[in-house]
């Protein structure tokens, strides 16, 4: 080669070589940037025909000197080849290869070819290739938990990925309650023991970044000062490690990192990496964590966090199968707080909340772990206590349980003493099958003896109760469509002015013709349509059809109308009562409805608006069976009411001389003509009570002195015909 040629090929950044064939052949000519590539002179590299295989990478060694043949002579191109030489001093340098195999003059195979250094190329291209693994794990990883994988399931999957990358130790998930630990190694390659793993301590590099929000780099463990090396990843040898937290909220805290046993193995593209799997991880923790919480509300009691009617009636289905094939005894409690409204009525609500959340912790922490309470709305609690070794078990619970409540429960800076009615039903091995259905309604039906019996008591479900449960669940069901039947009808009471003995209105009064009982007075079905709902579409068929019939009376005397506690403070009984009217064709001023005192203390701030809304109608309200159930003397002046009905357990006392009875009654007048109210007595019998009434300034009276309901027939046209005369001393008896 001539001085000038040499000049040149001396100046490319590559190394330039003659050497003949053979994993050992002679090098004949190296060009002087082998020195600068790897780390060899010349001089040294054509010395020593063995330095090429010594140097050329492990990996790479068979694959590099698969070339060393003669099957290359003569090619018109010669091949290439891309392989790893290690350095002088052990780095390592990627090398493209391109070389032509031709005889010299003596017949000697000969490589001319040229070395370039590609090293900076190859990281490029394994950057990219690693960058497109990556993103392609963080896809899948994406698609997983979109699909809702399990989170657990999700960090096992992000564990495997993450770590089967090449030139990687593996990967890790640590876990602990909230940030302060301790860790638990939840997720790691298979090398790892994690039943026996133990945790990452606070001095680790796991608590620094579970506490941090930044993502750690560990670039030697050798060199590593900061952070202790969690024992549990010794069997890992890592000598470099990226770490980022997951973000799970405050439901619990937990670090993903990958390992490698190479130092500076992790780039700043490593940690975003980690970083995007971590937060693909957390946002189905999230989610997880979101739709946990949502099936727990669903499941729970707001107020209480005890499991609700639906959560609890699984729960007892399930434990009485289980009781079934063990052949244990299983009872259900039925527990319902005294005169628990008082409480709510008097102190307010704020205060009742708070009773019922310390009495659920209360009978919690009374009960055993495998029992289960619930609240069922109000002051009602359901309990099912599993595996009894008999009946009075479930009473000495019962006992125990009143024993708790009897114990002051402080609440709105005042001490309570609560009682509770308490109903027992069993489910025992020698009876037939029950379903959970069946024993909640019998728990329900005992609650209801013991409240019967005075209250504070409990009581175990008798069959007998069954049967009287049984006639008002018929009544319950017969009572759907019996207007629609032709089944109900009205009667009407007339009421009289006191000063004029002149009939003002009439009373409606429902009545069943039952097709099997026969007639039934409203005592006998009105309080069962309250408890099961049906007093909505009774109490709209009375409103309309008073209202219908009352339009077609000759004489414009008012139709009073009873309307149940739900139906004035359920749905818009105002906007209800207008549409009648307006149906019907009565005038607004020609209705009188009658509530009774619990209305007032049931969301009295709707019912103050309902009541204004009425008397700015035209229609007036009058308070029914005053004096009874409640006080509500408190209540008269925040609700426009036309007027009182006093009860007829008062007007009973005016027999004879009984002055007490009188004083009352006298008193109950004075108040309501300080109110500016309306009197009606009702229940006027004989002529004493009458003349009392009189005598002490009660505006009007209805009883049967005066006149027996009549039927919407002959009777009340001559009713409405004889209304223009007085009523006189006498009455009306008949």
């Amino acid at each position: 080669m001539d001085s000038a040629l040499r000049d040149l090929v001396e100046r490319v950044p590559a190394i330039f070589y003659m050497a003949e064939l053979g994993v050992h052949g002679r090098w004949r000519y190296v060009s002087p940037q082998i020195e600068t590539i790897l780390g060899f002179s010349a001089e040294e590299w054509m010395a020593d025909p063995t330095l090429w295989e010594r140097q050329i990478h492990p990996e790479d060694r068979d694959y590099a000197l698969s070339f060393e043949s003669e099957r290359y002579l003569g090619l018109s191109l010669g091949p290439q080849a891309e392989y790893r030489l290690l350095t002088r001093s052990g780095e390592v340098v990627w090398i493209l290869e391109d070389a032509k195999l031709q005889r010299d003059r003596d017949g000697t195979p000969v490589w001319h070819g040229v070395m370039y250094d590609i090293t900076e190329r190859k990281l490029i291209e394994q950057d990219y290739r690693r960058l497109a693994d990556q993103q392609a794990i963080i896809a899948g990883l994406g698609a997983r938990a979109l699909r809702g994988e399990d989170p657990r399931a999700l960090m096992e999957m992000a564990v495997h990925l993450l770590g089967g990358a090449e030139g990687l130790a593996g990967a890790c998930v640590w876990m602990a309650p909230d940030e302060r630990g301790p860790f638990e190694l939840v997720g790691g390659p298979p090398e790892l023991d994690l039943a026996d793993a133990p945790p990452a301590g606070e001095r680790t590099h796991v608590a620094a970044v579970a506490s941090g929000e930044r993502p750690l780099t560990i670039s030697d463990w050798h060199q590593e000062a900061r952070f202790e090396l969690p024992a549990a990843l010794a069997p890992l040898e890592p000598r470099s490690t990226v770490a980022v937290r997951i973000e799970c909220g405050d439901t619990h805290a937990a670090v993903l990192e990958l390992h490698s046993r190479e130092p500076g193995r992790f780039s700043p593209q490593d940690v975003h990496f980690v970083q995007s799997a971590a937060n693909v991880v957390a946002s189905a923790v999230e989610r997880a964590d979101a739709e946990e919480a949502l099936r727990h509300r669903a499941a729970h009691d707001p107020l209480t966090n005890l499991p609700n009617r639906e959560l609890f009636t699984e729960v007892l289905e399930h434990k009485l199968r289980q009781a079934t094939r063990s052949g244990v005894t299983l009872a259900v409690l039925f527990l319902d707080i005294d005169n628990f409204k008082l409480i709510n009525d008097g102190l307010g609500h704020q205060t009742g909340d708070e009773i019922l959340r310390k009495l659920a912790d209360r009978l919690s922490t009374c009960l055993r772990n495998e029992d289960v309470v619930a609240r069922f709305g109000g002051d009602e609690f359901a309990i099912v206590l599993d595996k009894l070794g008999s009946a009075r078990e479930a009473a000495e619970v019962a006992q125990r349980l009143r024993g708790e409540l009897a114990r002051p429960l402080a609440a709105g800076g005042v001490e309570h003493f609560l009682t509770a009615s308490i109903g027992i039903a069993l489910a025992t091995p020698s009876e037939e099958p029950v379903t959970s259905e069946d024993l909640l309604r019998e728990a329900d039906l005992a609650m209801y003896g013991a409240k019967e019996r005075g209250r504070d008591t409990f009581e175990v479900f008798e069959q007998s109760m069954s049967g009287a449960a049984a006639e008002q669940m018929e009544i319950q069901r017969s009572l759907r469509g019996a207007g629609e039947r032709g089944e109900l009808a009205l009667q009407y009471q007339p009421i009289v002015s006191l000063p004029t003995d002149r009939v003002v209105a009439l009373e409606a009064l429902v009545r069943w013709r039952h097709p099997q009982r026969g007639l039934l007075t409203p005592a006998e079905f009105v309080p069962i349509a309250e408890q099961s709902g049906a007093i909505d579409s009774l109490g709209r068929w009375v409103l309309e059809e008073a209202c219908a019939q009352a339009a077609r009376w000759p004489s414009p005397l008012a139709v009073s109308v009873n309307v149940a506690s739900r139906q004035i403070t359920h749905h818009d009984p105002h906007a209800t009562v207008m549409e009648v009217l307006e149906r019907t064709g009565l005038e607004p001023t020609r209705l009188e409805l009658e509530i009774t005192e619990g209305a007032l203390l049931e969301h009295s701030q709707p019912v103050a608006a309902t009541l204004d809304a009425l008397a700015d109608s035209g229609i007036r309200v009058f308070l029914d069976d005053f004096g009874t159930g409640y006080s509500a003397l408190a209540y008269l002046d925040r609700f426009r009411l036309a007027g009182l009905k006093i009860d007829r357990s008062f007007v009973e006392r005016l027999r004879g001389d009984n002055a007490q009875g009188i004083a009352i009654v006298e008193a109950i007048i004075a108040m309501a003509k300080a109110l500016g109210l309306e009197l009606i007595a009702e229940g006027v019998d004989d002529e004493h009570q009458l003349e009392t009434l009189r005598g002490l300034g009660c505006d009007r009276a209805q009883g049967y002195l005066i006149s027996a309901p009549l039927d919407s027939g002959k009777e009340l046209e001559r009713e409405l015909a004889d209304a223009a005369e007085p009523v006189g001393s006498a009455g009306r008896a008949g």
